[in-house]
């Protein structure tokens, strides 16, 4: 059997310039058979900070996130143009264990993906699905993850009921909990918040907000509001009609929704155009 890498090992604990580059895009593409999505995309992510991606619907934000960890691979007509970087490393590389690429770049999706089983199946499906056994472990991780999502208090008499009997506001945490039960480098979140209500929304945001100090984080938003609160760098995505879509503009947030150097991103983000 031949031996599979993930990409360079892990960095050490040793503290690390918050502004290094995580995952760099460059002059990537995507394409699903001969419909072209995205063109000539470059973007450096930066370590321990939140990149939010926005952009009117339809114009490839979903598209570019799922293609950080190569979930869109599940499309077998997919195809890539240009690189993405992980540590300095591509991630299309032949030696690339893709399963293993996606612990390290873990992915919350729009809608809470409950599985079936409890509260403490669904946070442990990750290490368990790579051999932990030891239930103490597993009671242990699963209580350090539901704390980090900021749901313990409320469900730690409930662990062994259906994750399914969780309210809507609550469903998203425990997925958010199961991804981290793998201790992911990178986060990508596909408009967490979307079906939530506002307090449920402030949760998750306040909890991406302190997340990042152990990984960095990638969120695709429709709330301009919420990517001005928690994000430290904005990219703005736009699609002319029948045109793939392009990297308008790239920056930190303060900047791109105070001071964009492009009009077409002021038209956006003061709600002109989308």
């Amino acid at each position: 059997m031949t031996h599979m890498t993930v990409l360079s090992p892990r960095k050490s604990k040793e503290r690390e310039d918050a502004r290094s580059v995580h995952v760099s895009v460059k002059s990537f593409g995507l394409l699903y058979g001969s419909a072209r999505i995205l063109s000539d995309v470059s973007i450096d992510i930066f370590r321990n900070t939140v990149t939010a991606i926005i952009g009117p619907s339809g114009c490839g934000k979903t598209s570019l996130l799922r293609s950080l960890n190569r979930m869109n691979d599940t499309n077998s007509s997919v195809r890539y143009e240009g690189d993405i970087l992980f540590d300095g490393s591509s991630i299309f590389a032949p030696t690339v264990d893709v399963t293993l690429l996606r612990t390290r770049i873990g992915m919350v999706f729009q809608r809470p993906n409950v599985f079936p089983g409890s509260i403490l199946e669904n946070v442990t499906f990750g290490p368990r699905l790579f051999g932990v056994r030891d239930r103490e472990a597993l009671y242990a991780l699963a209580q350090q993850c539901l704390q980090q999502a900021a749901l313990w208090n409320e469900v730690k008499h409930l662990l062994h009921k259906p994750a399914s009997s969780l309210s809507g506001g609550q469903q998203q945490r425990p997925c958010i909990a199961r991804a981290l039960a793998l201790k992911p480098e990178v986060l990508l979140l596909d408009e967490p918040t979307s079906a939530l209500d506002p307090i449920s929304t402030l949760r998750i945001e306040e909890l991406l907000v302190t997340l990042k100090e152990q990984c960095t984080i990638v969120i695709v938003t429709h709330n301009m509001q919420q990517a001005a609160r928690i994000a430290d760098y904005t990219a703005f995505l736009y699609a002319e009609e029948g045109q793939p879509a392009r990297l308008v503009e790239y920056g930190k947030s303060a900047r791109i929704f105070l001071n964009p150097e492009n009009s077409l991103t002021e038209e956006y983000v003061t709600g002109r155009l989308g």
